[in-house]
């Protein structure tokens, strides 16, 4: 009698539509599938609540040597284990012979474009070494990050949604991912802002001149010409090096 019992649990935990998939299952057998799932769970939830924004974090706020090499590191670090638990949430499906959860087709997609991420990221760095400014490579990297980091993180609260005996999960991976993405929105706004405010602040400090007009300065020093040519290599946001710090982050 406590057979269906074990198997009606595993299947709730795993959001599984039937029980079939375990009938030929061992004790032992469902131990190791338990603990499989408890480990493709803690893995994932502190790559998506904890690593990835530490990552996205830690290039905002340090002013060190190297910054870009410790955000690389961190959110190398935390696309392994992804990895990792990836496959075993495969092996996971595999076994359930259920491939059309929410849960599975989201995190296919989300592991996916988490790949695309170490690529674009090194091919910003190198455009930025080269021009020394920001480029479209480096708009992608951001934003493409912004997106599979809200997107994991909700899809690992889809994984506790049938799951009623995790509540200690739940709470856990809920109170880390709130306070690490809150972190990471403030953080955020504030580079935005303090960004904003160093555009107008330059803006101010340039002299306006009427068209073709120079200063006495300028026309005695030969300095027209040079900030002729500057004002050919600047962004489009008048900004010389598109507000890029020298470790090639966006401000």
């Amino acid at each position: 009698m406590e057979r269906p019992t074990v198997l009606t649990a595993l299947c709730l935990l795993a959001s599984i539509p039937s029980a079939s998939a375990w009938v030929n299952l061992s004790p032992s057998e469902h131990e190791t599938m338990l603990r499989v799932l408890e480990a493709h769970g803690i893995l994932m939830g502190i790559a998506f609540a904890l690593l990835y924004p530490l990552g996205a974090i830690t290039l905002r706020l340090l002013r060190v040597r190297g910054v870009l090499w410790i955000h690389a590191g961190i959110q190398m670090l935390a696309y392994a284990m992804s990895l990792v638990a990836f496959g075993m949430g495969c092996w996971l499906c595999w076994l359930f012979h259920d491939w059309r959860d929410p849960h599975y087709v989201i995190g296919i997609i989300v592991v996916g474009l988490i790949t695309l991420q170490p690529v674009t990221g090194w091919i910003h760095h190198a455009l930025y070494v080269k021009y020394r400014q920001r480029t479209k490579w480096a708009v992608g990297h951001v934003w493409l990050g912004r997106l599979v980091l809200v997107t994991g993180a909700i899809n690992g609260g889809l994984a506790f949604r049938t799951d009623h005996n995790a509540i200690a999960g739940e709470v856990a991976y809920s109170v880390v991912a709130g306070v690490m993405f809150l972190i990471y929105f403030v953080v955020i706004l504030s580079a935005h802002l303090r960004s904003r405010g160093q555009k107008e602040a330059k803006q101010g400090d340039t002299v306006q001149v009427g068209p073709g007009e120079k200063t006495p300065e300028e026309l005695h020093s030969g300095a027209f010409q040079a900030k002729a040519f500057d004002g050919a290599m600047e962004s489009p946001t008048g900004s010389r090096d598109g507000m890029i710090r020298s470790d090639g982050s966006s401000v």
